[in-house]
């Protein structure tokens, strides 16, 4: 049978280093994103987008997800139940662990890595953290 999951024990996933591919902002997001610059606008814009990983391996282990820009315009929240893989843990005896807990270890694995930066420097924004400043594209 192939299901197309690249099988991984535990210990495996916990070496296994991701690498970012894309991340973009969702086309209904862009005009959020023209009227975040005021503090109603924030409160009510939802920018959202996606991010894909994958390792170097051959064949390439795959993870993405949904994130959700908070509305300090700095944070990035991972949309948990977006997650999508190629992955499936299994035990020491080569039985799947099934989807929920190989999620629940990519979650981990991806909220222990710097997915944030680079997702904010891939599409371009540049965070301002100062009080009255607010959140811009990088242009040009």
């Amino acid at each position: 049978m192939n299901d197309y999951y690249l099988r991984l024990r535990q210990e495996q996933l916990e070496k296994l280093r991701l690498h970012h591919l894309v991340s973009e902002v969702n086309a209904s997001s862009d005009e959020a994103l023209d009227a975040y610059r005021t503090e109603a606008a924030r409160a009510a814009a939802a920018i959202t987008g996606y991010t894909e990983w994958a390792s170097q391996a051959q064949p390439a282990h795959s993870v993405g997800w949904d994130w959700t820009l908070g509305g300090d315009g700095v944070t990035l929240h991972i949309n948990d139940h977006s997650l999508r893989t190629n992955i499936m843990l299994m035990n020491a005896d080569g039985v799947d662990l099934g989807r929920q807990q190989t999620l629940q270890a990519l979650l981990h694995l991806v909220s222990v890595c710097d997915w944030e930066s680079q997702v904010l420097g891939a599409i371009q924004f540049v965070p301002q953290a100062e009080e009255g400043s607010f959140p811009k594209l990088r242009t040009g």
